[in-house]
């Protein structure tokens, strides 16, 4: 008989190792301050700077109650 739990697993096996490999290059990104996904395409200080600011923006103006 073929043990159908075994063949059932190993897909679950495969995604939890690649979820991993993601949170280890995020977590590699933000010690390094950085922002993006780990493997795609670098994000410029200047655009960093940028997102932080209307990030702040927004932050602040959505907490503010009238």
């Amino acid at each position: 008989m073929v043990d159908t739990d075994r063949r059932r697993r190993r897909p679950a096996y495969a995604l939890t190792i690649v979820f991993l490999a993601y949170a280890v290059g995020k977590a590699v990104f933000a010690a390094q301050s950085r922002l993006g996904i780990p493997g795609g395409p670098l994000v410029s200080a200047a655009d960093t700077e940028a997102y932080a600011l209307e990030w702040w923006v927004s932050a602040s103006s959505a907490t503010r109650s009238c």
